[in-house]
């Protein structure tokens, strides 16, 4: 008999991560990732074995990240967390490991028999060579000083690694190349923005380098371009497609957060990435001569993928409205399931369906309404963070939860979000709460007419840069009577002149508070509190950088002042990304404050009590 969603299914929920098969196709490994009540913290296991039997095996008890098979897939190597921070180890010396301090996915396999990685030495980052069965011998060292080095991919002769750095005086992105025979290293490239990926060619001609033109990269397309690595030949690829390579959607886990590796097409002049269209993200292979495709799961979004070196095979990480995710691997004619982490799960739970609706401009957003319903449902509008990323065709825990207390949600991609080319990403610069609150005041228009759905009362809730869509939404007009603000922005005049001003807010706001003061103060909620009858619940982290908690309290001040109906709740010790990253406990009871308080608003004869007194 299935039962409905509850709080608790945040401890039985899985997400398949870092995928990676072996050169032949025949072995995979993966981390399987959730949220451990016992330990309060994110669970990070190990998984392995060989894919035609599908039986994956937990190895070691460990949190471990990014498995990499060795060329000829006799070994796998892996980071796991020690008492010094990140150790790089593998299958081979399952005691030992190689200390790595912070730098914790930052090594790559010289052959079979040597690993190259990124570590820290006595107060600064060097290179490190070290034998694969001996990871405590001693390596041998390469001097990093003046890098910021993020990325390492080592180059099929295995006598050179590629670093991506940042250079710590411009800002801007470098692609270096170091020779391990002489330890010399030559600058291979400069870039004006972020490098987030590398890979090489089959042949060890050209690097694929994943980059963003802005620095910090916000609402421009990723690009990808080839290097020449002998020359300077390099070029865009997919010059002129209005794409956002490695994009991919977002949801309740770490996939899509950053962006998706690439790698090249074996045997090809062609490279993998994830891209985003419409909200969905699907696997993509762009060719050197311009032709490109795209291949979608065939329900929900592609968030990761891995690729066998010599049998070209393909394994992805997906996640639909129906399914927290599962591995599957690609075929010509079809797609396989692999693993089952959310088999047994999602066996026990009755999920709600989720359907599309869109704008005549575009805008898209997905509507969630209980099925077993015998009267309209209280309507919860969900705006997602960033507010460039994308959100669309994956789970969603809180829809399917909303639902079970018989409320309904819609998520939406107002413009302004990514997946939809750069003009519809850009269109909200100089802009918050301009083009972005319409699109949404619009869908909610559209959700309300679907018959399903009723008029009154509705809520509007949202974390980070949703949070402040909450915020601004019941300073212009009573459409929303409830509004819960996650870590949201009240203020955009005192955020602006803060350390991130310079990054962020001034290119988002195109200029400074005094350059532009009329749109600072006109998009500020904290200057309209006046205009607020909604019921309004504050819940903020205290440990937030992005979002500082002094945003939340000058709004709670000012609404108490103005004699609205407006509490607030604090997350002690969390930072910003608390819905992904924080602790299992500390996850629960945001959640459990979040429900308790829409559905006492929305749905008061039959509310959800939390459990803290």
């Amino acid at each position: 008999m299935s039962r409905r969603v509850d709080l608790e299914d945040l401890y039985r929920i899985a997400w398949p991560l870092d995928p990676a098969l072996s050169p032949r196709g025949d072995k995979l490994a993966f981390v399987r990732s959730r949220p451990c009540a016992e330990s309060d913290r994110l669970a990070y296991q190990l998984m392995a074995g060989e894919v035609g039997d599908r039986e994956f095996r937990e190895l070691g008890s460990q949190r471990t990240r990014h498995p990499s098979w060795s060329p000829s897939g006799s070994q796998l190597a892996f980071v796991r967390e020690a008492q010094s921070g990140w150790q790089l180890a593998t299958s081979e010396s399952p005691t030992g490991g190689l200390n790595l301090g912070t730098a914790s996915s930052n090594f790559d396999w010289l052959g079979d028999e040597f690993l190259f990685a990124v570590a820290e030495r006595e107060g600064h980052t060097c290179g490190l060579k070290v034998s694969a069965s001996e990871l405590g011998a001693e390596a041998v060292q390469f001097d990093l000083a003046g890098f910021a080095p993020h990325i390492v991919s080592a180059a099929p002769s295995e006598d050179s690694v590629a670093i991506a750095s940042t250079n710590t005086e411009t800002e801007e992105g470098e692609v270096w190349l170091l020779e391990l025979n002489d330890g010399t290293r030559r600058l291979l490239w400069s870039w004006r923005g972020p490098i987030y990926r590398l890979c090489w060619s089959p042949d060890g001609s050209r690097l694929g380098a994943l980059v963003n033109p802005m620095a910090p990269g916000l609402w421009a397309n990723h690009e990808i371009w080839v290097l020449d690595v002998d020359g300077d030949g390099h070029s865009q690829l997919g010059e002129g497609l209005d794409l956002s390579f490695g994009q991919a959607i977002r949801g309740d886990d770490e996939r899509g957060l950053e962006p998706v590796k690439i790698d090249w097409v074996p045997e090809s002049d062609a490279v993998y990435s994830v891209v985003s269209v419409d909200g969905r993200s699907g696997l993509g292979v762009f060719r050197i001569d311009g032709d490109y495709e795209v291949t979608f799961a065939e329900e929900g979004s592609i968030l990761d993928f891995t690729v066998a070196q010599q049998s070209g095979d393909v394994v992805v990480s997906w996640s639909s409205p129906s399914s927290p995710g599962e591995l599957s691997l690609l075929t010509d004619s079809h797609e396989q399931t692999i693993t089952a982490v959310n088999a047994g799960w999602l066996e026990s739970v009755a999920l709600t369906p989720t359907q599309r609706i869109e704008l005549d401009n575009g805008v898209q957003g997905w509507l969630t309404v209980p099925s077993d319903s015998a009267s309209q449902s209280p309507l919860v509008v969900q705006v997602h963070g960033g507010p460039h990323f994308p959100i669309g065709e994956r789970f969603s825990f809180d829809s399917q939860r909303f639902a079970s207390y018989g409320l309904a949600t819609l998520r939406s991609n107002p413009r302004g979000s990514q997946g939809y080319g750069a003009e519809f990403a850009r269109a909200i610069i100089g802009d918050w709460g301009g083009a972005d609150h319409d699109d949404v005041l619009s869908l909610t228009d559209v959700a309300l007419r679907s018959g399903s759905v009723a008029g009154k009362p509705v809520a509007i809730i949202g974390e980070s840069y949703g949070g402040y869509m909450a915020n601004l939404a019941i300073t212009k007009g009573n459409r929303y009577d409830v509004a819960v603000a996650e870590n949201g922005v009240s203020d955009l005049v005192s955020i602006a002149s803060g350390p991130r001003g310079e990054s962020f807010w001034h290119p988002e706001m195109r200029g400074t508070p005094s350059e532009n003061p009329a749109l600072y103060s006109d998009r500020s909620p904290i200057e309209a509190v006046s205009k607020v009858a909604s019921s309004v619940l504050l819940i903020h982290a205290e440990d937030d950088d992005n979002v500082p908690l002094t945003q939340s309290l000058m709004f709670y001040e000012a609404l108490l002042e103005a004699g609205a109906e407006v509490s607030i709740e604090t997350i002690p010790d969390e930072g910003h990304m608390i819905n992904v990253f924080g602790k299992p406990s500390s996850r629960m009871a945001r959640t459990e404050k979040l429900d308790a308080f829409l559905s006492a608003h929305l749905i008061p004869d039959e509310g959800v009590e939390s459990n803290e007194d």
